[in-house]
């Protein structure tokens, strides 16, 4: 079946005025022990790009977050994001940094797997964790809403096959994206698109 051009208008991404819809959001399914709360941290080894506002804001609190700091990891704020601009309409202020890999993980992976950001957040009632980190397995590429496939972790890979939808696994991460006017949006366009064999039947 080809591909339909759906597009969301109603979601909270302010910098996108119209927001795609890759068709694996539609048509991806996952096996029936994966959830997102059971998050095994492998998504983080590689890092994550943030946008320049995400990274500042990180930086300003660079006292608070090396002090929920354990073991060997990286103290030296400069060490935190590459030195290289990514420009991209993806983000909100169109430019973004990514964070650096230190011994196969993000530099704010913690020896437990646990994200030194997250912590850092929640004991202090900050907002330090990227966009695409509260958001994965979702993402946006090229304006464009999809489930991202680049990883294979037992908590949300898409399986031929599997028993769940997005809905099932990823509801928060949708909701965190789009808020809950853009999450009834692709929930309606989900259920008056025409099906196709992939979304129900294995291959």
């Amino acid at each position: 079946m080809a591909e339909q051009n759906s597009v969301l208008r109603k979601h909270k991404l302010v910098h996108l005025s119209e927001l795609g819809i890759d068709e694996n959001v539609f048509s991806g399914r996952f096996p029936q022990a994966c959830a997102t709360s059971r998050c095994n941290g492998d998504c983080c080894r590689t890092g994550v790009w943030a946008d320049l506002a995400e990274r500042d804001r990180i930086l300003e609190n660079a006292d608070l977050i090396r002090s929920h700091m354990e073991g060997d990891l990286e103290q030296n704020p400069d060490l935190w994001f590459d030195a290289e601009i990514f420009e991209h309409t993806d983000f909100p202020s169109g430019r973004a940094a990514g964070t650096q890999v230190r011994n196969n993980a993000c530099v704010f992976l913690n020896g437990a797997g646990r994200c030194v950001l997250q912590i850092a957040s929640q004991d202090e009632s900050v907002s330090l964790k990227p966009f695409y980190c509260f958001a994965f397995p979702i993402t946006i590429e090229e304006s464009k809403l999809m489930i991202d496939e680049g990883f294979n972790s037992n908590c949300c890979t898409l399986a031929p096959g599997g028993e769940l939808d997005v809905f099932d696994v990823c509801a928060g991460e949708l909701r965190y994206v789009l808020g809950d006017e853009g999450l009834r949006e692709l929930e309606q366009l989900a259920k008056t698109r025409p099906k196709c064999p992939s979304d129900s039947e294995p291959v």
